[in-house]
């Protein structure tokens, strides 16, 4: 696994599943402590996730027959379409977004809800792009450059 991917996975360990994390959240007084236990949760989710389907996408390209033959390069972008389709990734996505959701909504005007609604406009899911760059045409036959003194180095003026 990739370093960041194991750094966010080692910083949702701080969120233990045994702790009522809501619980404790209802009786927080502090909106900004709520605000930054939704911000930082709901991304560390988001970025497990996408960590994740980068991987996965990964994987399923060296599988034999994923990729066309002609195929000379690949492009990865967000996507809404999840690969690795575990259901523990759904369970993160869902909530991820709930949080995220949680704190747009409950800080609007402030810098968590902007960061919030900035990690919700990118899609958690990974779209793989297969595409064929042609060739370059072949070099004209004949001296390079046309003139200039030879040598096939940089000409510099004199000056």
């Amino acid at each position: 696994m990739i370093m960041a991917a194991r750094i966010a996975e080692d910083a949702l360990t701080c969120f233990t599943p045994s702790l009522d994390w809501e619980y404790e959240y209802s009786k927080e007084t502090s909106r900004r402590w709520q605000a930054w236990y939704d911000l930082t949760r709901g991304r560390l989710l988001a970025m497990s996730i996408r960590y994740r389907e980068y991987l996965s996408a990964c994987e399923l390209l060296r599988r034999p027959g994923t990729l066309r033959p002609e195929t000379n390069q690949i492009g990865f972008r967000p996507g809404h379409q999840l690969c690795g389709g575990m259901e523990a990734i759904r369970e993160r996505r869902e909530e991820a977004i709930r949080l995220l959701e949680r704190c747009r909504d409950r800080n609007r005007g402030t810098p968590w809800a902007l960061l919030a609604e900035w990690e919700l406009a990118i899609p958690l899911g990974i779209g793989v792009d297969q595409v064929v760059v042609p060739k370059p045409p072949p070099a004209p036959p004949g001296p390079l450059g046309g003139g200039g003194g030879g040598g096939g180095g940089p000409s510099l003026p004199s000056l």
